[in-house]
């Protein structure tokens, strides 16, 4: 599945997505993120012929939206299940099956597949309505993923299911990407960092970023991020000194090059960023899946852990994790960035 190009305006003066390049590649797991309004439904309409692009195209194994040869090529997992209550499950596979154009001779491997899959063998003689919320996402997506199509894309397929649901979901687009391509659509940044190879970040119909998720926290934003709870009651001077501690010890790593920020402060709880510098980052290997720490991230990781262990008693602190950034923060940081951007232009124009 590729990109050159698109580009899709409304009613001619909103731009909702802006000269879009990117290709999702065979076997694997691509995220695609964004707030509300950001243009990833778009997208989605413009893969699946909906809406037309002002410019360039969408592709999947080469063939358009307008070549009928391209709806047997990707299945749908649309954000809210529609299915018919009375229905059961085998059968709604059946029917979709034959609507998708599997051939008679091969829609009861193809159900089977599906329902093997989405792990339904339990399920195949109810009817939606007796099913779980849960699994009924389970069969949506299955549905999407009758006859083994060469992508599939699957829009926020665990919003609003539980924990449980959603991890059973993650081991399904772990077994899928074995068999085609994934495109993601997600707002969960956990989700994205460990199910996919790349991501995509979208912000106003803009690709502001695109790489592996280990890839793009290397490469912007803060490496570290030091979440401290205190004690219930815990005096303002307790928070005041703790943070002005960390600051010195932060400081004295390497010469004073690693930089820390409060990011989020309130009445028992503390956190902060901590910005690694650029040749620190430069050393760690990063590939499609994670990255090695270099020797120094990993001396800085053990001796702040070990600082905090050792004073959170006369700070009070009741819990405290030190990790890497994540998606959320990162994109965080992306959206404040591309908006200052924004205005920085829009004030040009004036």
């Amino acid at each position: 599945m590729s990109f050159p190009g698109a580009s899709a305006g409304k009613d001619g003066r909103h731009q909702v997505l802006d000269d879009l390049w990117f290709a999702v590649r065979k076997n694997e797991v691509f995220a695609f993120l964004g707030p509300n309004g950001a243009g990833k439904s778009t997208t989605i309409n413009i893969i699946t012929g909906l809406l037309k692009p002002v410019s360039g195209t969408a592709t999947v194994c080469g063939k358009t939206p307008d070549d009928p040869a391209i709806k047997r090529l990707y299945g749908v997992c649309p954000q809210y299940d529609h299915t018919y209550r009375t229905m059961s499950v085998y059968n709604h596979l059946r029917v979709f099956a034959e609507i998708k154009g599997v051939p008679a001779e091969h829609v009861r491997d193809a159900v089977e597949t599906a329902i093997e899959d989405a792990m339904l063998q339990d399920f195949r003689h109810r009817a939606v309505k007796e099913l779980s919320g849960g699994t009924r996402r389970r069969l949506t997506i299955a549905i999407a993923c009758l006859g083994r199509p060469a992508v599939v894309i699957l829009d926020e397929p665990t919003t609003g299911v539980d924990i449980a649901t959603r991890r059973t979901i993650w081991e399904m687009i772990n077994r899928l990407k074995q068999h085609m391509s994934v495109l993601l659509v997600t707002h969960d940044m956990d989700e994205a960092d460990r199910l996919s190879q790349r991501a995509g970040i979208m912000i106003n119909g803009a690709l502001v970023c695109l790489g592996s998720p280990a890839r793009l926290k290397s490469l912007f934003g803060s490496a570290y991020l030091l979440k401290l709870q205190f004690a219930y009651g815990t005096r303002a001077e307790t928070l005041d000194g703790t943070l002005a501690a960390i600051q010195s010890k932060v400081e004295s790593f390497q010469g004073n090059v690693i930089k820390m920020r409060l990011v989020h402060r309130g009445e028992s709880s503390m956190e902060i960023a901590i910005d690694m510098p650029d040749e620190t980052k430069d050393n760690a290997v990063v590939d499609d899946a994670s990255s090695t720490q270099s020797v120094a991230h990993a001396n800085f990781l053990g001796e702040m852990l070990e600082f905090v262990t050792d004073n959170r008693r006369q700070w009070n602190v009741t819990d405290f994790t030190l990790g890497e950034l994540t998606l959320t923060e990162l994109f965080v940081r992306l959206a404040q960035h591309h908006r200052s951007y924004q205005d920085e232009e829009a004030g040009k124009h004036q």
